[in-house]
């Protein structure tokens, strides 16, 4: 009987690149922020017997690309890279949920005028 063994870093590098990559943009809180909405998450899913988001992965979505051809990205690279660079500030003031798929979310009721209007630059840009 013979057995192999299969190193996942080389199986990766000879493993055909993606023909797409599912992609958005946001604004990613610092980690701080991050921290706090994420305990907030833990919170929010023991009570309602749900399931919480890491930290990590936690951002305010911009724009939903969904599945983008791969060689699209240094396009949509230069697209991100020429958005102005304005300082906001977000009160997370809103809680709410999705009941179809169970998931709550948390969100600014009043989104500040340089965040509205990077949004409309990043739309028109994409």
């Amino acid at each position: 009987m013979s057995s192999s063994l299969v190193v996942p870093e080389l199986a990766i590098a000879n493993a055909a690149p993606p023909s797409s990559v599912r992609l958005f943009f946001a604004l990613v809180p610092d980690t701080s922020v991050r921290m706090a909405i994420g305990e907030l998450a833990r919170s929010v899913a023991r009570r309602s017997r749900g399931r919480a988001i890491s930290a990590e992965h936690l951002h305010l979505t911009l724009a939903f690309l969904g599945d983008v051809p791969a060689p699209a990205m240094p396009l949509l690279h230069a697209v991100g890279a020429q958005m102005p660079r304005v300082g906001a500030v977000l009160v997370f003031d809103t809680l709410g949920a999705w009941r179809a798929s169970g998931v709550a979310w948390v969100a600014p009721a009043v989104v500040p005028q340089p965040i509205v209007a990077l949004h409309a630059a990043l739309a028109v840009a994409l």
